[in-house]
Protein backbone atom coordinates (compact mmCIF):
# COMPACT_ATOMS: atom_id res chain seq x y z
CA UNK A 1 0.00 0.00 0.00
CA UNK A 2 2.90 2.38 1.18
CA UNK A 3 4.29 1.87 -2.66
CA UNK A 4 1.09 2.37 -4.12
CA UNK A 5 0.97 6.01 -2.96
CA UNK A 6 4.55 6.41 -3.14
CA UNK A 7 5.94 4.87 -6.76
CA UNK A 8 9.97 6.46 -6.10
CA UNK A 9 9.47 4.30 -2.46
CA UNK A 10 8.08 1.22 -4.74
CA UNK A 11 11.38 1.49 -7.27
CA UNK A 12 13.69 1.56 -4.57
CA UNK A 13 11.89 -1.45 -2.91
CA UNK A 14 12.39 -3.53 -6.47
CA UNK A 15 16.04 -2.32 -6.53
CA UNK A 16 15.67 -0.09 -9.36
CA UNK A 17 16.06 3.31 -7.91
CA UNK A 18 18.88 4.40 -4.65
CA UNK A 19 19.62 6.85 -2.81
CA UNK A 20 23.48 8.17 -2.44
CA UNK A 21 24.77 9.52 0.96
CA UNK A 22 23.65 13.03 -0.21
CA UNK A 23 19.95 11.72 -0.45
CA UNK A 24 20.16 12.19 -4.11
CA UNK A 25 18.13 9.61 -5.85
CA UNK A 26 19.57 7.95 -8.68
CA UNK A 27 19.32 4.65 -11.33
CA UNK A 28 20.45 1.67 -10.40
CA UNK A 29 22.45 -0.61 -12.55
CA UNK A 30 18.96 -2.64 -12.75
CA UNK A 31 16.97 0.42 -13.00
CA UNK A 32 18.90 1.76 -16.60
CA UNK A 33 18.78 -1.41 -18.22
CA UNK A 34 14.94 -2.46 -17.49
CA UNK A 35 13.50 1.00 -17.62
CA UNK A 36 15.78 3.39 -19.76
CA UNK A 37 14.40 3.42 -23.40
CA UNK A 38 19.02 4.01 -24.14
CA UNK A 39 21.00 2.28 -21.35
CA UNK A 40 23.59 1.93 -24.03
CA UNK A 41 24.05 6.04 -22.86
CA UNK A 42 25.31 5.29 -19.18
CA UNK A 43 25.95 1.82 -19.91
CA UNK A 44 28.08 1.94 -23.23
CA UNK A 45 29.13 -1.81 -23.15
CA UNK A 46 25.25 -2.57 -22.32
CA UNK A 47 24.18 -4.34 -25.44
CA UNK A 48 24.46 -7.36 -27.75
CA UNK A 49 26.98 -7.55 -30.90
CA UNK A 50 25.14 -9.98 -33.21
CA UNK A 51 27.05 -11.51 -35.96
CA UNK A 52 26.06 -14.48 -38.75
CA UNK A 53 29.12 -15.77 -40.51
CA UNK A 54 29.21 -17.52 -43.79
CA UNK A 55 31.80 -20.20 -42.74
CA UNK A 56 32.53 -22.32 -39.31
CA UNK A 57 35.39 -19.08 -38.09
CA UNK A 58 34.95 -15.33 -37.50
CA UNK A 59 37.49 -14.75 -40.59
CA UNK A 60 34.73 -15.96 -42.91
CA UNK A 61 32.41 -13.57 -44.70
CA UNK A 62 29.65 -11.57 -42.67
CA UNK A 63 26.16 -12.36 -43.99
CA UNK A 64 24.38 -10.57 -41.36
CA UNK A 65 25.47 -8.20 -38.29
CA UNK A 66 23.17 -6.45 -35.68
CA UNK A 67 24.47 -4.46 -32.66
CA UNK A 68 21.35 -4.24 -30.72
CA UNK A 69 20.43 -1.89 -27.86
CA UNK A 70 17.76 -0.92 -26.02
CA UNK A 71 15.63 -2.00 -22.66
CA UNK A 72 16.43 -5.83 -22.02
CA UNK A 73 13.29 -7.25 -22.70
CA UNK A 74 14.07 -5.43 -25.99
CA UNK A 75 17.45 -7.11 -26.22
CA UNK A 76 16.28 -10.44 -25.71
CA UNK A 77 13.71 -10.29 -28.36
CA UNK A 78 15.94 -8.98 -31.20
CA UNK A 79 18.44 -11.28 -30.38
CA UNK A 80 16.22 -14.06 -30.74
CA UNK A 81 14.87 -12.71 -33.90
CA UNK A 82 18.12 -12.22 -35.11
CA UNK A 83 18.31 -15.80 -34.52
CA UNK A 84 15.99 -17.23 -35.92
CA UNK A 85 16.24 -15.20 -38.83
CA UNK A 86 19.47 -16.43 -39.72
CA UNK A 87 19.23 -20.33 -39.28
CA UNK A 88 18.66 -22.73 -41.52
CA UNK A 89 15.15 -24.74 -41.57
CA UNK A 90 15.19 -27.92 -43.46
CA UNK A 91 11.72 -30.00 -43.43
CA UNK A 92 10.54 -34.02 -44.21
CA UNK A 93 6.59 -35.66 -44.53
CA UNK A 94 5.53 -37.65 -42.46
CA UNK A 95 3.17 -37.25 -43.47
CA UNK A 96 2.65 -33.47 -42.84
CA UNK A 97 5.50 -31.39 -43.20
CA UNK A 98 7.61 -31.37 -39.83
CA UNK A 99 10.45 -28.58 -39.70
CA UNK A 100 13.78 -29.59 -38.76
CA UNK A 101 15.45 -26.06 -37.67
CA UNK A 102 19.22 -26.17 -36.80
CA UNK A 103 18.42 -25.04 -33.39
CA UNK A 104 15.29 -24.52 -30.69
CA UNK A 105 13.99 -21.60 -30.58
CA UNK A 106 13.12 -22.33 -26.94
CA UNK A 107 16.87 -23.01 -25.98
CA UNK A 108 17.78 -19.89 -27.92
CA UNK A 109 15.30 -17.85 -25.69
CA UNK A 110 16.60 -19.48 -22.80
CA UNK A 111 20.37 -18.72 -23.32
CA UNK A 112 19.81 -15.26 -24.29
CA UNK A 113 17.79 -14.54 -21.27
CA UNK A 114 20.65 -16.17 -19.34
CA UNK A 115 22.99 -14.14 -21.13
CA UNK A 116 21.94 -10.85 -19.94
CA UNK A 117 20.42 -11.60 -16.58
CA UNK A 118 23.61 -13.41 -15.49
CA UNK A 119 26.38 -10.85 -17.27
CA UNK A 120 28.89 -8.92 -15.45
CA UNK A 121 27.51 -5.30 -16.03
CA UNK A 122 31.04 -3.74 -13.98
CA UNK A 123 32.90 -5.20 -16.63
CA UNK A 124 33.94 -2.51 -18.57
CA UNK A 125 35.07 -2.90 -22.68
CA UNK A 126 33.07 -6.12 -23.07
CA UNK A 127 29.35 -6.98 -24.33
CA UNK A 128 27.55 -9.72 -25.31
CA UNK A 129 28.43 -11.09 -28.34
CA UNK A 130 26.01 -13.65 -30.30
CA UNK A 131 28.02 -15.18 -32.87
CA UNK A 132 26.69 -17.71 -35.68
CA UNK A 133 28.34 -19.72 -38.00
CA UNK A 134 27.55 -23.05 -40.03
CA UNK A 135 27.93 -25.65 -37.38
CA UNK A 136 27.20 -23.93 -34.18
CA UNK A 137 26.02 -20.90 -32.46
CA UNK A 138 28.01 -19.53 -29.79
CA UNK A 139 26.99 -16.60 -26.86
CA UNK A 140 29.83 -15.15 -24.97
CA UNK A 141 28.64 -13.58 -22.23
CA UNK A 142 31.25 -11.16 -20.00
CA UNK A 143 31.76 -12.20 -16.11
CA UNK A 144 32.99 -15.68 -14.59
CA UNK A 145 30.49 -17.74 -12.42
CA UNK A 146 28.86 -15.61 -9.34
CA UNK A 147 28.98 -17.37 -5.92
CA UNK A 148 31.19 -20.55 -6.42
CA UNK A 149 29.07 -21.81 -9.53
CA UNK A 150 30.87 -24.55 -11.19
CA UNK A 151 30.20 -25.35 -14.76
CA UNK A 152 29.48 -28.66 -14.09
CA UNK A 153 27.10 -27.71 -11.28
CA UNK A 154 25.21 -25.02 -13.88
CA UNK A 155 21.86 -27.15 -14.57
CA UNK A 156 21.55 -28.53 -10.61
CA UNK A 157 22.39 -25.39 -9.11
CA UNK A 158 21.29 -21.87 -9.78
CA UNK A 159 23.03 -18.95 -8.61
CA UNK A 160 23.46 -14.95 -9.43
CA UNK A 161 25.46 -11.78 -9.25
CA UNK A 162 22.39 -9.56 -10.20
CA UNK A 163 19.71 -9.92 -8.07
CA UNK A 164 17.57 -7.12 -8.82
CA UNK A 165 17.81 -7.59 -12.17
CA UNK A 166 16.68 -11.53 -12.66
CA UNK A 167 13.69 -10.67 -9.52
CA UNK A 168 12.33 -8.13 -12.16
CA UNK A 169 12.75 -10.71 -15.05
CA UNK A 170 10.53 -12.81 -12.65
CA UNK A 171 8.14 -10.24 -13.06
CA UNK A 172 8.11 -9.04 -16.93
CA UNK A 173 5.37 -10.15 -19.08
CA UNK A 174 7.58 -11.65 -22.22
CA UNK A 175 4.89 -10.91 -24.13
CA UNK A 176 4.81 -13.19 -27.53
CA UNK A 177 8.53 -13.46 -28.13
CA UNK A 178 9.61 -16.35 -30.16
CA UNK A 179 10.52 -19.30 -27.85
CA UNK A 180 8.88 -18.36 -24.94
CA UNK A 181 5.96 -20.67 -25.52
CA UNK A 182 3.46 -20.60 -22.88
CA UNK A 183 5.11 -19.05 -20.63
CA UNK A 184 4.04 -15.53 -18.90
CA UNK A 185 7.19 -13.95 -17.50
CA UNK A 186 11.10 -14.14 -18.94
CA UNK A 187 12.19 -15.85 -15.61
CA UNK A 188 9.25 -17.71 -14.13
CA UNK A 189 11.18 -20.70 -12.20
CA UNK A 190 15.14 -19.95 -11.35
CA UNK A 191 17.80 -22.42 -12.22
CA UNK A 192 15.05 -24.12 -15.55
CA UNK A 193 16.92 -22.38 -17.76
CA UNK A 194 19.90 -24.41 -18.31
CA UNK A 195 18.12 -27.86 -18.25
CA UNK A 196 15.89 -26.55 -20.88
CA UNK A 197 18.81 -25.66 -22.87
CA UNK A 198 20.52 -29.07 -22.59
CA UNK A 199 17.75 -31.06 -22.94
CA UNK A 200 16.05 -29.11 -26.26
CA UNK A 201 19.78 -29.10 -27.76
CA UNK A 202 20.34 -32.76 -27.31
CA UNK A 203 16.68 -33.22 -28.53
CA UNK A 204 17.20 -31.52 -31.49
CA UNK A 205 20.99 -32.39 -32.78
CA UNK A 206 21.34 -35.32 -30.93
CA UNK A 207 24.74 -33.50 -29.34
CA UNK A 208 25.09 -31.72 -26.73
CA UNK A 209 25.61 -28.27 -25.35
CA UNK A 210 28.34 -26.84 -23.75
CA UNK A 211 29.51 -23.93 -21.69
CA UNK A 212 32.75 -22.92 -21.32
CA UNK A 213 34.72 -20.60 -18.79
CA UNK A 214 37.33 -18.60 -20.80
CA UNK A 215 39.96 -17.17 -18.83
CA UNK A 216 37.60 -16.60 -15.45
CA UNK A 217 35.96 -13.71 -16.80
CA UNK A 218 34.41 -15.15 -19.93
CA UNK A 219 31.54 -17.61 -20.08
CA UNK A 220 30.68 -18.81 -23.75
CA UNK A 221 27.57 -21.20 -24.30
CA UNK A 222 28.33 -23.45 -27.37
CA UNK A 223 24.96 -24.71 -29.13
CA UNK A 224 25.41 -27.19 -31.89
CA UNK A 225 23.72 -26.81 -35.13
CA UNK A 226 21.48 -29.81 -35.97
CA UNK A 227 21.67 -30.88 -39.03
CA UNK A 228 18.89 -29.96 -41.40
CA UNK A 229 19.18 -32.18 -44.42
CA UNK A 230 16.85 -35.42 -43.51
CA UNK A 231 18.54 -38.68 -44.20
CA UNK A 232 15.57 -41.48 -44.32
CA UNK A 233 16.70 -44.85 -44.22
CA UNK A 234 15.18 -47.97 -42.80
CA UNK A 235 16.41 -49.66 -39.30
CA UNK A 236 15.98 -53.38 -38.41
CA UNK A 237 15.29 -54.40 -34.81
CA UNK A 238 14.76 -58.11 -33.89
CA UNK A 239 13.54 -59.21 -30.81
CA UNK A 240 13.90 -62.75 -29.33
CA UNK A 241 14.17 -64.92 -25.78
CA UNK A 242 16.26 -67.09 -25.29
CA UNK A 243 17.59 -67.25 -28.65
CA UNK A 244 14.00 -67.44 -29.84
CA UNK A 245 12.40 -64.93 -32.66
CA UNK A 246 9.18 -63.47 -30.89
CA UNK A 247 6.78 -62.33 -32.64
CA UNK A 248 3.73 -59.49 -32.32
CA UNK A 249 6.54 -57.93 -29.78
CA UNK A 250 4.72 -53.81 -29.54
CA UNK A 251 7.81 -51.50 -30.41
CA UNK A 252 7.31 -47.56 -29.67
CA UNK A 253 11.03 -45.83 -31.42
CA UNK A 254 11.34 -42.62 -29.86
CA UNK A 255 13.15 -39.62 -31.14
CA UNK A 256 14.82 -37.49 -28.93
CA UNK A 257 12.24 -34.66 -30.21
CA UNK A 258 9.99 -37.38 -28.05
CA UNK A 259 8.38 -37.42 -32.11
CA UNK A 260 8.13 -41.26 -32.49
CA UNK A 261 7.34 -44.43 -34.60
CA UNK A 262 5.35 -47.57 -33.87
CA UNK A 263 6.03 -51.00 -35.28
CA UNK A 264 5.66 -54.96 -34.40
CA UNK A 265 7.39 -57.65 -34.80
CA UNK A 266 6.96 -60.34 -37.44
CA UNK A 267 7.27 -64.08 -37.56
CA UNK A 268 10.56 -63.77 -37.21
CA UNK A 269 11.10 -61.38 -34.86
CA UNK A 270 12.08 -58.91 -36.88
CA UNK A 271 10.40 -55.16 -38.12
CA UNK A 272 12.09 -52.71 -40.44
CA UNK A 273 11.23 -49.05 -39.22
CA UNK A 274 11.85 -45.97 -41.51
CA UNK A 275 13.09 -42.92 -39.80
CA UNK A 276 14.06 -39.25 -41.32
CA UNK A 277 17.22 -39.79 -39.85
CA UNK A 278 19.40 -42.63 -38.34
CA UNK A 279 21.68 -40.40 -36.77
CA UNK A 280 20.28 -39.35 -33.26
CA UNK A 281 20.21 -41.84 -30.41
CA UNK A 282 16.74 -43.44 -30.14
CA UNK A 283 15.26 -44.91 -27.02
CA UNK A 284 13.15 -47.64 -27.80
CA UNK A 285 10.27 -49.30 -25.31
CA UNK A 286 9.24 -52.97 -26.58
CA UNK A 287 6.13 -54.73 -24.46
CA UNK A 288 4.20 -57.88 -24.78
CA UNK A 289 1.77 -59.68 -22.62
CA UNK A 290 3.84 -62.37 -20.76
CA UNK A 291 6.71 -60.34 -21.21
CA UNK A 292 8.75 -57.61 -19.10
CA UNK A 293 9.15 -54.35 -20.36
CA UNK A 294 12.43 -53.33 -22.37
CA UNK A 295 13.90 -50.06 -22.13
CA UNK A 296 16.53 -48.95 -24.67
CA UNK A 297 17.94 -45.91 -24.69
CA UNK A 298 20.98 -44.20 -26.88
CA UNK A 299 20.62 -46.59 -29.95
CA UNK A 300 21.57 -44.92 -33.23
CA UNK A 301 20.41 -46.62 -36.31
CA UNK A 302 23.67 -45.44 -38.45
CA UNK A 303 25.22 -48.13 -36.19
CA UNK A 304 23.22 -51.00 -36.83
CA UNK A 305 20.18 -52.60 -36.01
CA UNK A 306 19.12 -53.31 -32.62
CA UNK A 307 18.63 -56.92 -30.70
CA UNK A 308 16.26 -57.29 -27.48
CA UNK A 309 16.26 -59.57 -25.40
CA UNK A 310 13.34 -60.40 -23.75
CA UNK A 311 12.67 -61.70 -20.39
CA UNK A 312 9.87 -63.61 -19.54
CA UNK A 313 7.27 -62.43 -16.74
CA UNK A 314 4.91 -64.96 -15.67
CA UNK A 315 1.15 -64.12 -15.21
CA UNK A 316 1.56 -60.66 -16.08
CA UNK A 317 3.25 -58.04 -19.10
CA UNK A 318 3.76 -55.12 -20.03
CA UNK A 319 2.23 -52.60 -22.33
CA UNK A 320 3.24 -48.88 -24.47
CA UNK A 321 0.50 -45.88 -24.25
CA UNK A 322 2.18 -44.01 -27.19
CA UNK A 323 -0.38 -41.02 -26.18
CA UNK A 324 -0.48 -40.19 -22.15
CA UNK A 325 -3.25 -42.76 -21.57
CA UNK A 326 -4.19 -45.84 -21.82
CA UNK A 327 -5.48 -49.22 -20.46
CA UNK A 328 -3.79 -52.24 -18.97
CA UNK A 329 -5.33 -55.83 -19.78
CA UNK A 330 -7.40 -57.41 -17.36
CA UNK A 331 -8.22 -54.00 -15.84
CA UNK A 332 -11.03 -51.56 -16.27
CA UNK A 333 -10.74 -48.31 -16.93
CA UNK A 334 -7.46 -45.84 -17.96
CA UNK A 335 -4.09 -44.49 -16.63
CA UNK A 336 -2.45 -41.13 -17.26
CA UNK A 337 1.40 -41.28 -16.08
CA UNK A 338 2.79 -37.90 -16.60
CA UNK A 339 6.06 -36.73 -15.96
CA UNK A 340 6.79 -33.09 -16.02
CA UNK A 341 8.88 -30.28 -17.02
CA UNK A 342 10.93 -30.38 -13.68
CA UNK A 343 11.21 -34.29 -13.94
CA UNK A 344 8.75 -34.81 -11.62
CA UNK A 345 6.51 -37.85 -12.14
CA UNK A 346 2.86 -38.07 -11.15
CA UNK A 347 -0.35 -40.89 -12.11
CA UNK A 348 -3.77 -39.98 -12.88
CA UNK A 349 -6.41 -43.16 -12.94
CA UNK A 350 -10.03 -43.18 -14.41
CA UNK A 351 -12.04 -45.66 -12.33
CA UNK A 352 -9.13 -47.11 -10.97
CA UNK A 353 -8.10 -47.09 -7.14
CA UNK A 354 -4.29 -46.26 -6.45
CA UNK A 355 -2.68 -47.97 -3.57
CA UNK A 356 -6.03 -48.66 -1.87
CA UNK A 357 -7.62 -45.08 -2.56
CA UNK A 358 -5.10 -42.37 -2.38
CA UNK A 359 -5.59 -39.34 -3.61
CA UNK A 360 -4.63 -38.36 -7.07
CA UNK A 361 -2.47 -37.54 -8.85
CA UNK A 362 -0.20 -39.88 -6.95
CA UNK A 363 3.55 -39.46 -7.58
CA UNK A 364 5.45 -42.21 -8.00
CA UNK A 365 9.18 -42.94 -9.07
CA UNK A 366 10.33 -45.45 -12.18
CA UNK A 367 10.20 -48.84 -11.17
CA UNK A 368 8.02 -48.05 -7.84
CA UNK A 369 5.13 -50.59 -7.25
CA UNK A 370 1.46 -49.38 -7.81
CA UNK A 371 -1.42 -51.21 -6.43
CA UNK A 372 -4.27 -50.72 -9.06
CA UNK A 373 -8.24 -51.71 -8.08
CA UNK A 374 -10.77 -51.70 -10.71
CA UNK A 375 -14.75 -51.11 -9.82
CA UNK A 376 -14.66 -55.03 -10.24
CA UNK A 377 -12.51 -55.59 -7.61
CA UNK A 378 -9.67 -56.92 -9.54
CA UNK A 379 -6.30 -55.64 -8.46
CA UNK A 380 -2.91 -55.66 -10.76
CA UNK A 381 0.63 -54.50 -9.16
CA UNK A 382 2.18 -51.80 -11.69
CA UNK A 383 5.18 -50.36 -12.76
CA UNK A 384 6.11 -47.67 -14.54
CA UNK A 385 9.08 -48.32 -16.68
CA UNK A 386 9.97 -44.90 -18.26
CA UNK A 387 8.09 -42.26 -19.58
CA UNK A 388 9.45 -39.88 -22.66
CA UNK A 389 7.48 -37.17 -23.65
CA UNK A 390 3.86 -38.42 -23.75
CA UNK A 391 4.43 -41.64 -23.92
CA UNK A 392 4.75 -44.59 -21.21
CA UNK A 393 6.31 -47.93 -21.00
CA UNK A 394 4.19 -49.77 -18.31
CA UNK A 395 4.63 -53.53 -16.71
CA UNK A 396 1.81 -55.36 -14.70
CA UNK A 397 1.27 -58.49 -13.00
CA UNK A 398 -1.43 -59.92 -10.64
CA UNK A 399 -1.41 -58.54 -6.88
CA UNK A 400 -0.79 -61.48 -4.05
CA UNK A 401 -1.41 -61.14 -0.62
CA UNK A 402 2.57 -61.79 -0.57
CA UNK A 403 2.90 -58.38 -1.63
CA UNK A 404 1.85 -56.93 1.29
CA UNK A 405 4.49 -58.20 3.45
Amino acid sequence: AEGATDPELALEKMGLLIKDENGITHATVAGLLLCSHSPEQWLPNACISATCYRGTDRASEQIDAQTITGPLNRQIAEAVAFAVRNMRVGAYKNPARTDLPQYSEKALFEAIVNAVAHRDYEIRGSRIRLSMFTDRLEINSPGGLPNNLTIESMDVRQSTRNEALTSMLGRMSVGNIRGSDDRQFFMERRGDGVPIIFRETKALSGESAQYQLIDGSDLVLTIPAADTEPTPATAGILARHSGTPLPGIELLVLFPNETWRRATTDENGNTQIDLHTTHLPMTVFAAAPGFAAHLEKDWIPAKGGLAIEMQSLHDGGSVIFPEATGNIPGLSGYLNPKRDTGDRTYLYASNIAINKGQPQPVHFIFGENLRLTDTHGRELLVRIVAIVGKSALIEYRPYTKGDEQ
